[in-house]
């Protein structure tokens, strides 16, 4: 087989592979949902027990089972509401314990 009819061959695979990727439509993924997905194996938490909620800006604070995290985000602003990339600011910590009167 030449190359030109392999180059040909390959092409429905490579597209099969760029859409279910999201490389051609930019189906990435918004902050909170990128946070939502990652927090709960950080906090080791069942996802339905975190809460994940915007503390300002490209700012996400995880909550669940006692421990918190914060994470800072890149992409997913205005111009570009998809393909954010979260990165956690240190390690999860225990939930500050509520003040008493």
């Amino acid at each position: 087989m030449n190359a030109s009819k392999l180059v040909v061959a390959a092409l429905p695979l490579l597209w099969l592979s760029a859409v279910t990727s999201g490389c051609l439509f930019g189906q990435g993924a918004s902050p909170q949902t990128v946070v939502s997905k990652r927090s709960p194996g950080d906090l080791s938490c069942p996802a339905d027990k975190v809460t994940v909620e915007n503390i300002g800006g490209t700012s996400f604070r995880a909550t669940g089972c006692g421990m918190t995290a914060s994470y800072t985000c890149m992409g997913g602003n205005a111009g570009n509401p998809y393909d954010a990339m979260c990165t956690r600011e240190g390690s999860p910590a225990p939930v500050a314990a509520a003040s008493k009167p």
